[in-house]
């Protein structure tokens, strides 16, 4: 189980995927949606819905994916979703420079293990081999314990309350935080992850990297400030002093 848990964590990065797309609420049953229509289809992604391609276009065959080197890019189609932009495609490259984060690798190392399961190409592809040999859906509960037991381990100064915001919504939420990290605006993100709205901001938060980039933009505006005020580097002056003419000129900020 954890092992697939951390394959779909690392085609998270990438696809930031709800958790009604990749997970059950149980074990044994597949979600299932229902569209005014009366047609009824499996609300996760299934095996025949990622179809992996080698660096010429051309379709590998889930029989020849035990080269994991051969796929260069994945196009994986979401049949429902809550935006109900249902049907629609989105496509990962390979990375071939991070391979044990590779998305492509991680897709077939997915399909792969449902196709060894046995797993229908048309049921959820989030399923692995349980303790008593029997086939079992990925559910929720199940990810968001294991999450919070890799971050209780990593984070031992971690406060309960802490912890418990790891979830299997979590991915959804990384792939959001990573883009803002690098700088990427809201359109990228919407079109990327697969939102209609605004709402991603919510997900959004100020890591590390968000606050080492905020002093790096305030940084030459702070020198050229102590600059203005004759300020000398290491200051003990008050704003008051700061601010008076014998430090010089005052000027606004």
């Amino acid at each position: 189980m954890e092992q697939c848990i951390a394959d779909f964590a690392i085609l998270g990065r990438y696809l930031g995927p709800r958790l009604t797309e990749y997970a059950q609420k149980s074990y044994q049953r597949a979600e299932i949606h229902k569209f005014p229509s009366g047609k009824e289809v499996v609300k996760a992604i299934c095996s025949e819905d990622i179809i992996f391609t080698n660096e010429h276009g051309r379709v590998v065959k889930p029989d020849n994916l035990l080269n994991i080197h051969l796929p260069t890019k994945i196009k994986v189609k979401f049949k429902v979703q809550k935006n109900r932009r249902n049907g629609e495609e989105k496509e990962v490259l390979s990375d071939a420079n991070n391979e044990e984060m590779c998305p492509v690798k991680a897709a077939n190392q997915i399909v792969l293990r449902a196709a060894l399961l046995k797993q229908p190409l048309d049921q959820p592809v989030g399923v692995y081999q349980h303790k008593n040999s029997t086939r079992r859906y990925l559910v929720g509960s199940d990810i968001s314990k294991f999450l919070r037991k890799i971050a209780k381990k990593a984070h031992p100064d971690m406060t309960e309350p802490e912890i418990k915001r790891f979830s299997a919504h979590s991915f959804r939420v990384t792939a959001a935080v990573l883009l803002h990290e690098q700088g990427h605006d809201g359109d990228f993100i919407k079109i990327q992850l697969r939102w209609l709205s605004d709402s991603y901001r919510v997900y959004l938060r100020s890591t590390k990297t968000i606050l080492q980039r905020h002093t790096k933009a305030l940084g030459e505006s702070a020198a050229l400030s102590i600059d203005l005020a004759n300020v000398p580097k290491n200051p003990s002056y008050s704003v008051e002093q700061i601010a008076s003419n014998d430090m010089g000129e005052y000027h606004e900020w």
